[in-house]
Protein backbone atom coordinates (compact mmCIF):
# COMPACT_ATOMS: atom_id res chain seq x y z
CA UNK A 1 0.00 0.00 0.00
CA UNK A 2 1.46 3.36 -0.84
CA UNK A 3 1.51 5.85 1.69
CA UNK A 4 -0.22 9.02 -0.41
CA UNK A 5 0.90 11.63 2.87
CA UNK A 6 4.72 10.87 2.45
CA UNK A 7 4.79 10.46 -1.61
CA UNK A 8 8.00 11.03 -3.07
CA UNK A 9 7.90 10.70 -7.10
CA UNK A 10 10.50 8.92 -8.70
CA UNK A 11 13.31 9.79 -10.85
CA UNK A 12 13.85 6.75 -13.83
CA UNK A 13 17.43 6.82 -12.42
CA UNK A 14 18.14 7.05 -8.52
CA UNK A 15 21.27 9.10 -9.12
CA UNK A 16 19.09 12.05 -11.05
CA UNK A 17 18.35 14.96 -10.05
CA UNK A 18 16.64 17.06 -12.58
CA UNK A 19 13.44 19.38 -11.63
CA UNK A 20 9.51 18.77 -12.32
CA UNK A 21 8.02 20.14 -16.02
CA UNK A 22 4.95 22.10 -15.46
CA UNK A 23 2.07 22.61 -17.83
CA UNK A 24 0.91 26.21 -17.92
CA UNK A 25 -2.13 26.40 -15.53
CA UNK A 26 -3.83 28.67 -17.59
CA UNK A 27 -3.71 27.20 -20.63
CA UNK A 28 -4.67 23.69 -19.69
CA UNK A 29 -7.39 25.51 -18.08
CA UNK A 30 -8.50 26.89 -21.36
CA UNK A 31 -8.64 23.80 -23.16
CA UNK A 32 -10.86 21.91 -20.12
CA UNK A 33 -13.47 24.82 -20.17
CA UNK A 34 -13.90 24.50 -23.95
CA UNK A 35 -14.25 20.21 -23.48
CA UNK A 36 -10.82 19.74 -25.17
CA UNK A 37 -8.78 16.87 -24.53
CA UNK A 38 -5.07 18.41 -24.69
CA UNK A 39 -2.11 16.50 -25.89
CA UNK A 40 1.67 17.35 -24.49
CA UNK A 41 4.93 17.10 -26.62
CA UNK A 42 8.38 17.36 -24.90
CA UNK A 43 10.30 16.98 -28.53
CA UNK A 44 14.25 17.59 -28.21
CA UNK A 45 16.13 18.57 -26.83
CA UNK A 46 13.56 17.92 -23.99
CA UNK A 47 13.67 21.13 -22.21
CA UNK A 48 10.05 22.59 -22.35
CA UNK A 49 6.42 21.04 -22.41
CA UNK A 50 4.12 21.91 -25.02
CA UNK A 51 0.54 21.24 -25.21
CA UNK A 52 -1.67 21.71 -28.21
CA UNK A 53 -5.23 20.40 -28.73
CA UNK A 54 -5.57 16.59 -28.79
CA UNK A 55 -7.48 16.87 -32.45
CA UNK A 56 -4.74 18.16 -34.14
CA UNK A 57 -2.11 14.54 -34.43
CA UNK A 58 -2.59 11.02 -33.03
CA UNK A 59 -1.39 10.78 -29.30
CA UNK A 60 -1.16 8.59 -26.67
CA UNK A 61 -3.20 8.06 -23.33
CA UNK A 62 -1.28 7.15 -20.47
CA UNK A 63 -2.83 6.44 -17.42
CA UNK A 64 0.10 6.27 -14.54
CA UNK A 65 0.77 4.33 -11.48
CA UNK A 66 1.85 5.73 -8.25
CA UNK A 67 3.97 3.24 -7.91
CA UNK A 68 5.85 4.31 -10.79
CA UNK A 69 6.89 7.26 -9.36
CA UNK A 70 4.46 9.04 -11.93
CA UNK A 71 1.69 10.72 -9.14
CA UNK A 72 0.86 14.52 -9.78
CA UNK A 73 -1.50 16.87 -10.98
CA UNK A 74 -0.86 19.99 -13.53
CA UNK A 75 -0.53 22.31 -10.36
CA UNK A 76 2.85 19.62 -9.34
CA UNK A 77 4.28 18.98 -12.57
CA UNK A 78 6.15 16.06 -13.19
CA UNK A 79 9.45 15.13 -13.25
CA UNK A 80 12.06 15.90 -16.73
CA UNK A 81 13.02 12.61 -16.18
CA UNK A 82 9.95 10.82 -16.61
CA UNK A 83 9.16 13.11 -19.07
CA UNK A 84 11.77 12.55 -21.47
CA UNK A 85 11.45 8.71 -20.90
CA UNK A 86 7.76 8.81 -21.76
CA UNK A 87 8.50 11.00 -24.82
CA UNK A 88 11.00 8.66 -26.01
CA UNK A 89 8.66 5.50 -25.54
CA UNK A 90 5.86 7.29 -27.72
CA UNK A 91 7.86 8.13 -30.51
CA UNK A 92 7.82 4.62 -30.76
CA UNK A 93 4.18 4.55 -31.47
CA UNK A 94 3.25 7.72 -32.67
CA UNK A 95 5.69 10.25 -35.23
CA UNK A 96 5.47 13.03 -33.26
CA UNK A 97 5.43 11.64 -29.57
CA UNK A 98 2.89 13.34 -28.44
CA UNK A 99 0.44 12.24 -25.07
CA UNK A 100 -1.85 12.58 -22.79
CA UNK A 101 -1.21 11.70 -19.09
CA UNK A 102 -3.58 12.28 -16.27
CA UNK A 103 -0.52 13.03 -13.98
CA UNK A 104 -0.59 16.64 -16.31
CA UNK A 105 -3.32 17.08 -18.06
CA UNK A 106 -5.68 16.62 -14.78
CA UNK A 107 -6.15 19.67 -12.54
CA UNK A 108 -7.04 19.28 -8.48
CA UNK A 109 -9.78 20.98 -8.74
CA UNK A 110 -12.59 18.40 -8.58
CA UNK A 111 -15.48 20.80 -11.13
CA UNK A 112 -12.40 20.62 -13.16
CA UNK A 113 -11.75 16.97 -13.09
CA UNK A 114 -14.79 15.55 -15.04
Amino acid sequence: MIDTTNYVPKHVIGTCNCDKYKLSLDNVISFLLVGKILMIQCPPPHEELFSNDSTRMPYLAISHVWVDGLRSTIEEGLLACQIKRLTTLTKQLTLDGAFWIDALCIHAVKDMRK
